[in-house]
């Protein structure tokens, strides 16, 4: 596990050390520079493995036997936060047997064409991560791979489950006659006396006796092998999820909690088999069994972490191989193979017999073989959505464009990783979601509500986000404010800080170059609901419609497109989205839907400021959208910067505090608040899709700020002053 000391001494076996030669009296002694590493093995085993190239290297060794252990992390915390991430960084570089692959899939891919059944090719349009739980020698860092070459595959089993969890909660709603439906289920996927089997036929489901399925589900084999790369999840309130009581709000003080995975990348093709159990069993039912698993992979998302996005899999369609068509092609490479061998014995001077395959013995002249046409299988286009429409999962899709330039960024905050991730987007709709009930709600009843829709780790949530990225994205950019500056002619006047360089306070830090992905990027996503229930702890387990569900999502979307942003500095005005069709709802209608949602579920519908611990919608002064003229979005970005600025100096020192603490202070007076996010959200939108733009914001008073004694009102009353004079400033400077 991260963080545990591996154990000191001897190896009893050869007497060698495997812990770096420490001497016993130093082992508590804190030391500076990078941690030691070792692998805890005999040295002579440690050397064999250090002298292998990292990237010939088996990536299931170093994931669960060869990563290398901290030898003492309490001797710089700081630095054994960053160990898994170098351990995971070692799994993505080492290929294993990368050359051998391109042989062994397509000896793979002949065996199950001998057979005969359906095939495709699936594409990821996101992440893909799975076995996240699998026991390792790291922290969450489960992946499925090759036990004997080491890639990343989906296994049989999962898919078939995933498929069976389709047919009956998807296709089965669809379905006028239950009974034969259930049949159908039962063929494919077999029917096992188990407990859910019983109550089925209780209910009066009609199943076949015990018995395997018709369908054989094969392992999902990369067609490449595929590339493996880091991942990040950031629990910013950890101690909110953790909590079971009414304290530990989810404020803007606390310290982020990065927990890195691993995952394949977006992009990447899978082949997929079904294959009949005998040859009686007729194609229909295959080709059934293909349409499920085509559903499944679209809607419902393979591996882990599929309601954040991962593991959606498009399929186009699937090829159809007869049994006499792959017996054929079978010995054909069979005689191609033979004959090859033979032809290179013979070279050699040796004797080998040919093959006696009939093409191998044709004489005189030989007549080309018709081509035949392959068969294919697609489904209709809108069958899977409208499978979901009938089975009660409505959806919403649409599109978001960047308005200003993000900063993005993934576990190593480099170019490649400069990307807006699907895990990101939800974490910040459920950070707009409870803005909505903050006031209403106690802190205990906001957890356990947000556990229903959004998810924890007790149970799957209702609402399912997809995120794609459009071909023809811009690149990302590495940040150079000076740069930035003088493309919009900013002149420095006096000793002041320029604004850009203000609002974008570390992401210019020399030792590490950050990146920022420029406007007009754009996304489909895809918001999916589904009907879900009060925890026992409400008393009344009410039913909550997959239709509220997703209209509580997608009002917390358009909170983030109208009020917030993505990436770093997003409360500053980096990271603006909008969405691609704007929608009739505005603050007004946001509360009311809310408070309607309160209302069917007869949960508390009274506002208390007493309850305003975390940011709240209902208590955020509103003020009016203010439009400008500038047209370069890093001109005005700098501008909203300088107008903050200027409002900020004319504060009395401690209540500059309340405008957002980037870093720890040595000031006394605020003991509590090693750090604290701004409770000011800048928001620049387009002024009906022109050039020019508009400016929004939103300030979230609670009593936790950053001040002595003041409480809600006198926090709030700053906030407003504060605001209304930055929006003045900001308007005086437009031209």
């Amino acid at each position: 596990m991260p963080g545990r000391r591996p154990p000191q001494g001897r190896d009893s076996a050869r007497g060698r050390r495997w812990d770096g030669g420490q001497s016993p009296g130093r082992q508590g002694a804190r030391r500076r520079g990078p941690p030691r590493l070792a692998i805890p093995l005999p040295r002579s085993t440690a050397a064999l493995i250090e002298g292998v190239n990292p990237g010939e290297q088996h990536p299931g060794l170093q994931l669960d036997k060869y990563p290398r252990q901290l030898l003492n992390p309490e001797e710089n915390p700081k630095n054994a936060e960053g160990w898994q991430l170098s351990a995971i960084g070692r799994v993505c570089a080492a290929k294993g047997p990368e050359a051998l692959f391109p042989d062994l899939a397509g000896r793979r891919k002949r065996l199950l064409e001998s057979v005969g059944g359906l095939f495709a090719q699936g594409v990821t349009t996101g992440p893909l991560t799975l076995h996240l739980s699998r026991a390792t020698a790291l922290e969450n860092v489960g992946i499925c791979l090759h036990p004997i070459y080491g890639f990343p595959f989906l296994p049989g089993t999962g898919l078939k489950g995933m498929t069976q969890a389709w047919a009956e909660t998807v296709w089965l709603q669809s379905q006028r006659d239950r009974a034969q439906g259930w049949s159908r289920i039962g063929r494919v996927f077999g029917v096992a006396d188990t407990p859910l089997w019983k109550e089925r036929q209780r209910r009066g489901a009609r199943h076949a006796p015990p018995a395997a399925g018709d369908i054989v589900f094969h392992d999902a084999w990369p067609a490449r092998w595929p590339k493996l790369e880091p991942d990040i999840l950031n629990n910013h309130h950890r101690r909110y999820y953790d909590g079971t009581g009414n304290q530990n709000a989810p404020g803007d003080w606390e310290e982020p909690l990065p927990v890195t995975f691993l995952r394949v990348a977006s992009g990447s093709n899978f082949s997929f088999a079904l294959t009949p159990r005998r040859p009686e069993i007729p194609d229909t039912l295959l080709e059934l069994a293909a349409s499920w698993l085509t559903g499944a992979l679209g809607h419902l998302g393979a591996g882990a972490k599929t309601n954040a996005g991962y593991g959606t899999i498009r399929v186009p369609f699937w090829t159809h191989v007869t049994r006499k068509k792959a017996a054929r092609r079978a010995t054909e490479s069979v005689a191609d193979a033979t004959n090859s061998a033979a032809d290179t014995a013979h070279a050699a001077g040796a004797d080998a017999p040919r093959s006696k395959a009939p093409h191998a013995r044709r004489q005189g002249p030989e007549t080309p073989d018709q081509p035949e046409t392959p068969r294919t299988f697609r489904l209709p286009r809108g069958s899977s959505r409208a499978l979901l429409k009938a089975a009660n999962h409505p959806t919403h899709e649409t599109t978001l464009t960047l308005v200003a330039p993000a900063f993005l960024a993934g576990p190593r905050q480099g170019q490649k990783d400069c990307e807006l991730r699907p895990a990101t987007l939800r974490g910040l709709l459920r950070w707009w979601w409870r803005t909505l009930h903050a006031g209403f709600l106690e802190i205990r009843e906001l957890r356990r509500l947000e556990g229903v829709l959004w998810g924890d780790t007790s149970q799957s949530g209702a609402i399912r986000l997809t995120l794609e990225a459009r071909e023809g994205n811009p690149k990302p950019e590495p940040f150079d404010a000076r740069k930035i500056l003088r493309t919009i002619g900013y002149r420095q006047q006096g000793r002041g800080i320029p604004g850009l360089s203000y609002h974008a306070y570390g992401m210019g830090e020399r030792n590490r170059q950050r990146f920022f992905l420029p406007p007009d990027a754009w996304w489909n996503i895809c918001l999916q609901a589904r009907c879900c229930r009060l925890p026992k702890t409400f008393g009344d387990r009410r039913k909550i419609e997959s239709q509220q569900v997703l209209e509580q999502a997608t009002t917390a979307l358009w909170l983030l497109c109208a009020r917030g942003g993505v990436g770093g500095k997003s409360r500053k005005g980096f990271g603006s989205l909008e969405e691609g069709e704007p929608r009739r709802i505005n603050r007004p209608s946001a509360m009311e839907n809310s408070r309607r949602f309160r209302e069917t579920l007869a949960l508390p519908n009274r506002y208390t400021e007493n309850l305003v611990h975390s940011p709240s919608l209902r208590s955020s002064p509103d003020f009016p959208t203010i439009a400008v003229n500038w047209t370069n979005p890093w001109r005005l970005l700098h501008e909203i910067g300088a107008a903050t600025q200027t409002i900020v100096k004319e504060q009395d020192k401690p209540d500059r505090y309340i405008f957002g603490i980037p870093r720890k202070l040595r000031d006394t007076a605020i003991p509590d608040f090693s750090r604290y996010a701004s409770p000011f959200h800048w928001h620049v939108g387009r002024r009906g899709g022109n050039t020019a733009y508009e400016v929004t914001l939103t300030p979230f008073p609670t009593p936790h700020l950053p001040r002595k004694n003041t409480g809600f009102h006198g926090n709030y009353q700053l906030l407003d002053h504060a605001g209304g004079e930055m929006l003045g400033e900001l308007r005086e400077r437009s031209p």
